[in-house]
């Protein structure tokens, strides 16, 4: 955790906020790690609390917002590169359509708690046309729960910051794992029922 240990020498509020907009871009260390360092920070009383809270949420919904931006200024050109084109070819392109219509705020609300999905779902849900407003308001509803904790976390276990921090990296992956293994029996029970379908004649 040398990121962490990083944020809590040289913490301040302009490093904070500048690494969740990074964070939120894709950058390596992710956003959970500032928050966490933030409720350190403040019990530390190296930051004040009053500020910092806020200041993490003005963070993260920033690069939230940049990333929703220039997705949807990218587009379906997105899928003219050819890893796009193969994941996503025009049939499989309007069924993320519909998912996105009926059940796009959920999914973003999910995946503020699973840092390996959050860039690429809100970047979807903007290629496929929802709205700014609809997704905010997902994203801070999730981010209500999302980021109290994990300051809570971070004020209430300074002592052991390093361990929580770990834990909680372990729980992120084995999350991201859950969610990875799902889609994929899902795929494989499509693919055999449609086998199953062909051969039988439905």
């Amino acid at each position: 955790m040398s990121g962490l240990t990083y944020i809590l020498q040289h913490g301040s509020y302009l490093l904070l906020m500048a690494g969740l907009v990074a964070a939120g871009l894709g950058f390596p260390v992710t956003e959970d790690v500032y928050i966490l360092a933030g409720g350190v920070l403040a019990q530390r009383g190296i930051v004040i609390l009053w500020l910092v809270l806020p200041l993490l949420f003005a963070g993260v919904i920033i690069g939230d917002i940049m990333i929703f931006v220039i997705a949807r200024r990218l587009g379906p050109a997105a899928y003219k590169r050819r890893i796009f084109a193969w994941l996503m070819p025009p049939e499989r392109r309007e069924k993320m359509d519909a998912i996105i219509e009926r059940r796009g705020g959920l999914i973003v609300f999910g995946a503020r708690f699973v840092a390996g999905l959050r860039m690429p779902v809100f970047a979807m849900a903007a290629v496929h046309g929802m709205p700014l407003a609809r997704f905010l308001v997902w994203d801070i509803a999730a981010m209500i729960l999302s980021i109290p904790l994990m300051f809570g976390l971070g004020w209430f276990f300074a002592g052991q910051i390093e361990a929580i921090a770990e834990g909680v990296a372990t729980a992120r992956h084995y999350i991201l794992l859950g969610v990875v293994g799902v889609a994929a029996l899902a795929i494989v029970g499509v693919l055999l029922a449609r086998v199953v379908r062909k051969r039988s004649g439905w």
